[in-house]
């Protein structure tokens, strides 16, 4: 009985924060921050935290108010870089992809990829910077829209001129419109912005189809 009220599921040696937290949830804790600073953690229901659990969360604190204060507040309490273990020829293609966003394979994140480390790290969509959640969308829209199947692959460079490709000067050629009307950059956003590149990659599939006529 009191094994099944500690952690249903075996950690490994040299847990980490994640996995210690994943864990503590299958067994039906909650685990929140509270105060000013985030700096007070709270588990519950209480009942379930049995001698050993509250041994391993005291042990751990430290590791655990970091992963929740980045959970949090990502760009105020960052993840602390880990060692750095890449060889030479991963740290070379990490650098050649460069700084690139795209959607995480988990729900509701953005993957920021670090040059300097090649490592990819999830940030929510609602913290992910402005250039990071555009970029997301972009690669979406060139996978989705365009059939652009080198669109996950892209690197930051590939990534720049792309967006350079499509830029359309306000007046110069025609008017930003959205279904509100006439529409000054300022005062866009990302759904006028993806209907707009919709629309050009209709334009230039009409263009396409009437060539080929």
């Amino acid at each position: 009985m009191e094994l099944q009220r500690q952690l249903p599921q075996e950690l490994p040696e040299g847990a980490s924060a994640a996995e210690i937290l994943a864990a503590v949830e299958v067994a039906g804790i909650t685990m929140t921050l509270t105060g000013e600073d985030l700096d007070r953690l709270v588990a519950r229901p209480t009942e379930l935290l049995t001698p050993p659990v509250l041994a391993l969360l005291r042990e751990r604190k430290h590791d655990i108010l970091a992963e929740l204060r980045f959970r949090y507040e990502p760009e105020k309490y960052p993840r602390p870089l880990p060692p750095l273990t890449a060889t030479k020829r991963e740290l070379a293609r990490a650098d050649n992809l460069g700084l690139v966003a795209t959607w995480s394979k988990a729900y509701g994140y953005v993957a920021v990829h670090d040059p300097t480390t090649g490592e990819w790290h999830d940030i929510p969509l609602q913290a992910a910077p402005h250039w990071a959640k555009a970029e997301a969308f972009k690669r979406k829209h060139l996978w989705r829209v365009l059939r652009d199947r080198k669109a996950y692959t892209y690197t930051s460079r590939e990534m720049e001129k792309k967006f350079r490709e499509e830029e359309v000067p306000m007046w110069v050629d025609r008017p930003l419109l959205s279904r509100k009307g006439i529409l000054w950059e300022d005062y866009r956003t990302e759904e006028d912005e993806h209907e707009e590149q919709v629309a050009a990659a209709k334009a230039v599939e009409r263009k396409e189809e009437e060539g080929e006529k």
